[in-house]
């Protein structure tokens, strides 16, 4: 199972741990309406959904990413950031 969720982690969201800052360069592919998954970073709980045109981050305190090269601080709560489409998988 944890193999499953480290394909989808690291090939769909493109999560790349890196110190403090998730990375995420997301490929969703054609046909899907998204992809959601949960996880922990520096004690953090945080559930990252990819949508074909957006990035909604839900976290139960303030964690900073950066999506596709932008430096984005997420408060606690609800996050939504707008991507820009690069070609479908």
């Amino acid at each position: 199972m944890g193999s499953v969720w480290q394909a989808l982690a690291f090939g769909f969201v493109g999560l790349t741990p890196l110190g403090e800052v998730l990375t995420l360069d997301p490929r969703l592919p054609a046909g899907w309406s998204a992809l959601e998954l949960n996880l922990h970073h520096h004690g953090v709980a945080a559930r990252i959904r990819i949508e074909p045109h957006a990035v909604v981050v839900v976290a139960a305190a303030p964690v900073e990413l950066e999506l596709r090269g932008r430096r984005v601080q997420c408060g606690r709560g609800r996050t939504e950031l707008a991507i820009e489409t690069r070609g479908e998988i």
